[in-house]
């Protein structure tokens, strides 16, 4: 209704202008104010055309909650639960929403190209709208507003802090609900960071852009290519995780809300306990799996590709089809040999003979082209292995890991452990390393007894996160690289003013413009961590936890140190003042900061 307004208050105008000639008056100020009333008309069409295609992609995302929250009902009501009903309503409100956002899309091909400008629009309302959405089920099961907003933020942010208690006798459709919320959002992140941000060139994302946007700016058919093969891949290790949880101790919904949790770097558990009272085979798996989402999700493209290329056969439809063509070419032929001749004359015979033959040479033929695609498969999983091994990025990000591990097991005092040996003591340590350094924020032990060493080094590790195009949080490894290469150049430069010096990522040059981009995330990213400390303890927290929940917020770890906030604690305590310092701590953590700030500027609204 507003775009047909727009559009026809704007003709309105442009017929004016073009009968300006015989409406002229010596008053000028009369003519000023047609021109601002034409401009403004033209405005408000141009930013209602350009954001109506936005519409398509928010109602898919609205429908697709609508689904987890129906989801949800239907494992209440399998288990018993009395909260199906609330799940059931919740969904057909969403739904509902989602359906009337799909009668106003544009479902035309070629109408929904998003720029850069809608990108940052859209990032910024998704992180506002659906948080709302999200919290209607809390809403419903009776928690306060700031509560459910504070819940369904964690969640969607793979925080993983919590306010809820009692999880051992909560229902399953909450359960099921937070681990939904943490799957969807770890997903939304890695798409984000591996196909958005490297367009939008935020926090110097573009050293990682997989694609090549249009000289439009809008994007391509390879962006969404990339986006199915990342979807691919996340279901793949989700499937994984949920088998080895269930095969190794782990009840049917357990395994799979954790494995929801695990793959999203999210954090939430079925139980208060968190991972305590899990066997060690449970906490190996979910350290392994805890490292792969920190690398980047693009480092599995290869392993994927390869068995796509040696396993061909597995799509029957394909198989089949070949199968089906080359036996009716055979019948084919052997028909209209018998209709050239009789068929009791030799002739027939011979024809059938070649047939059979013609089929055997295709047949080798095809052997010799799977055999040639089976050496190309290899030599391209090999190359591409050992170019994502080389990643600069990688070899750092594993060898803090390693080096945390052993600075942990063995400077740790393990104060809850007396009676642990030397593997108990790496594996619960190489498991809350691998837990604070991907913000997932599982707690297999009360690291917070391990002494202030250890608590400071763990900080150390929420700021660092995990690698760039992966479902970890934090700074990322590659922007401290790059900010340790601009110190080292400065110094340089310092003591040698004519030198020229270039700083490289995997030994590629790295553009001023990225350098000025990554210091200015990681200034936001220091800059909103002070700041919400400091609210956090003019509010009567005391130092321990004010900063580590400020730490733990901005790099989506969850639980942070102390008694209220620590590794056996919950953000409940807090009062909600501090619960919505902390939310919206989360939110520009995860969003990097640049998206809001963006939206927000003047000039991002009159471009």
């Amino acid at each position: 209704m507003i775009d047909r307004v727009a559009v026809m208050y704007e003709g309105y105008c442009v017929i004016q202008e073009k009968h300006s000639k015989k409406f002229l008056y010596p008053n000028s100020v009369f003519i000023i104010v047609r021109k601002n009333v034409n401009s403004a008309c033209g405005f408000l069409g141009t930013t209602a055309m350009k954001y109506k295609s936005l519409i398509s992609p928010l109602s898919v995302l609205v429908f697709v909650f609508g689904i987890g929250m129906l989801l949800c009902a239907i494992t209440d009501w399998v288990y018993s639960s009395d909260a199906w009903p609330i799940f059931t309503l919740s969904g057909l409100i969403v739904g509902i929403l989602g359906g009337t956002f799909s009668i106003f899309a544009d479902h035309k091909p070629g109408k929904n190209l998003i720029g850069s400008q809608e990108a940052y629009f859209l990032l910024a309302i998704v992180w506002v709208i659906f948080p709302l959405i999200s919290a209607l089920p809390f809403l419903g099961l009776g928690f306060s507003f700031t509560d459910s907003i504070f819940e369904s933020v964690s969640g969607l942010t793979t925080t993983g802090a919590t306010i809820i208690t009692g999880l051992d006798s909560a229902s399953t459709g909450l359960l099921l609900w937070r681990a939904i919320l943490q799957w969807i959002g770890g997903l939304a992140i890695v798409v984000t960071t591996v196909i958005v941000l490297p367009f939008l060139g935020s926090g110097g994302m573009e050293v990682f852009s997989s694609f090549s946007p249009e000289s439009s700016g809008k994007f391509t058919k390879n962006s969404r290519k990339v986006a199915n093969h990342l979807i691919g891949i996340y279901f793949a290790l989700s499937i994984l995780c949920c088998l080895l949880y269930w095969s190794n101790g782990m009840s049917f919904f357990d395994a799979v809300a954790h494995a929801m949790t695990t793959v999203s770097a999210g954090g939430f558990s079925t139980s208060d306990a968190s991972f305590l009272q899990q066997n060690n085979q449970i906490l190996i798996i979910a350290t392994v799996f805890m490292i792969l989402v920190g690398l980047p999700f693009l480092f599995f493209k290869p392993y994927s590709k390869l068995l796509i290329d040696l396993f061909p056969d597995i799509d029957f439809d394909r198989f089949i089809k070949s199968k089906s063509q080359l036996l009716w070419s055979t019948i084919v032929r052997t028909k209209n040999s018998a209709e050239r001749n009789n068929p009791s004359e030799p002739s027939d015979v011979r024809s059938n003979t070649e047939t059979v033959k013609n089929s055997k040479q295709e047949e080798k033929a095809q052997v010799r082209q799977s055999r040639m695609s089976f050496s190309r498969s290899i030599n391209s999983f090999m190359k591409d292995s050992l170019e994502q091994i080389s990643n600069s990025q990688i070899i750092v990000y594993l060898l803090i890991i390693f080096t945390s591990i052993v600075v942990v097991t063995f400077f740790g005092s393990f104060q809850d452990l007396f009676d642990a040996d030397l593997p108990q003591r790496i594996t619960h340590s190489a498991f809350n390393v691998a837990s604070i350094i991907t913000g997932t924020g599982y707690v297999s032990a009360d690291y917070d007894v391990w002494g202030s060493g250890v608590t400071a080094w763990f900080i150390v590790l929420m700021f660092c996160g995990g690698c760039a195009g992966s479902a970890a949080c934090g700074i990322r490894i590659f922007r401290l690289q790059i900010a340790a290469s601009a110190v080292n150049s400065y110094c340089k430069k310092m003591l040698s003013p004519h030198r020229v010096s270039h700083i490289y990522f995997n030994r590629k040059p790295v553009k001023p413009a990225t350098q000025q981009a990554v210091l200015v995330l990681i200034f936001l990213y220091i800059s909103t961590f002070l700041v919400s400390a400091s609210l956090l303890a003019i509010s009567g927290l005391d130092p321990v936890t004010s900063i580590s929940a400020a730490a733990a917020s901005v790099s989506n770890v969850g639980p942070g140190f102390g008694d209220i906030v620590g590794p056996t604690g919950t953000f409940q305590p807090l009062s909600d003042m501090e619960k919505w310092i902390c939310l919206i701590t989360m939110l520009l953590g995860r969003i990097e900061f640049l998206t809001f700030f963006v939206v927000l500027t003047p000039r991002f609204w009159t471009t």
